[in-house]
């Protein structure tokens, strides 16, 4: 008899302690194969019933656990009933854990009469995952749930030092913290990447004269290169490169100072505010991008525009506003 059909029986028969422990210890042979990430052991050790019988049809009808609804009301039966504290606990954990989740059971696949055969002979290999997971079913967490469930699974190992299902509660709070973890990298990203570069456009113009700027700009992690080309009735108006530093950056502000320029010399702080942030899995796609609404002061020194008679130097101070839109 297969391990799911013995834990059906179980529930079926009110035996809610044999079930959950039953539950309990698949689940952490299944957590053994992950672990040593081999097909065989899966192949091996993944179980339920290769074949349709009377009993497989039996149980499918009266406890179908390949439903999460149904695997979660066995659980809270467990949890509510008078068994042993030890195992209403684990129980309650398991709601929890298993979030989604049901167990593959019955009617497990379609096999034609040469798959059929080939089982019949090798039993162990028509066996398929125990888990499985239901997104639409599972209810989403945030990082304040995952922290409930880690304070969960440790007062567990807390009350019950020498509890047989250890190995699994350790197991299930390294998982469960590295899930807290991958949603925090998931829905804040930036954080993780602040200055790893990219490249972005952005426009200006200056209140004061009605002057305008186009700028191109790669960065590499803290250093900033941007290509300008600037129109000011003050100046020469052509192309010009600047080097900034990217001085400071969280969510939302960037500050980044900067020198560059031929004619004119400029130096001056850009001030960035990102109302909007692209929220993307890095690991799925390779960039981020961003909207920034932007302030900058600029001092330049050079040479009058060549359309006036006036070759000597002159300085100015410009206070820009601008917009940008930048990839990385």
């Amino acid at each position: 008899m297969d391990k799911s059909e013995l834990i059906q029986i179980f529930f079926l028969t009110d035996q809610l302690d044999s079930a959950v422990i039953t539950l309990a210890k698949e689940r952490e042979r299944s957590i053994e194969c992950d672990d040593e990430d081999e097909r065989y052991c899966r192949v091996q050790n993944m179980w339920f019933s290769a074949f349709n019988d009377n009993l497989t049809e039996y149980l499918y009808e009266n406890m179908d656990l390949s439903k999460v609804s149904n695997i979660q009301e066995q659980l809270n039966r467990v949890a509510n009933s008078d068994i042993e504290e030890e195992y209403k606990e684990l129980a309650e954990l398991m709601k929890y854990v298993m979030n989604g989740e049901f167990l593959n059971v019955n009617r497990p696949y379609v096999c034609d009469s040469a798959c059929q055969a080939f089982n019949y002979g090798h039993r162990e290999a028509g066996r398929a995952y125990r888990f499985g997971y239901d997104r639409s079913s599972a209810v989403e967490r945030d990082t304040l749930s995952y922290d409930s469930l880690i304070s969960r699974l440790a007062d567990y190992q807390k009350r019950y030092p020498n509890s047989k299902f250890n190995l699994l509660i350790q197991r299930e709070k390294r998982d469960a913290e590295s899930r807290r973890g991958m949603l925090i990298y998931v829905d804040r990203y930036y954080e993780w990447y602040y200055y790893t570069g990219g490249f972005g456009a952005e426009a200006f113009i200056s209140p004061s004269n009605g002057s305008y700027e186009w700028n191109i700009v790669l960065q590499y992690q803290r250093f900033v290169l941007t290509v300008s080309y600037s129109l000011d009735d003050d100046y020469h108006s052509g192309w010009n490169i600047l080097a900034g530093f990217d001085a400071f950056e969280n969510k939302y502000f960037k500050v980044v100072p900067f020198v560059g320029g031929y004619d004119p010399w400029m130096a001056g702080l850009q001030l960035e505010f990102r109302p909007w942030i692209s929220n993307l899995y890095r690991d799925v796609i390779s960039f981020g991008s961003y909207f920034t609404i932007k302030a900058k002061y600029v001092f330049k020194y050079g040479e009058k525009d060549r359309k006036a008679d006036d070759n000597e130097k002159h300085s100015k101070h410009r206070f820009y506003l601008g917009v940008g839109f930048h990839i990385w």
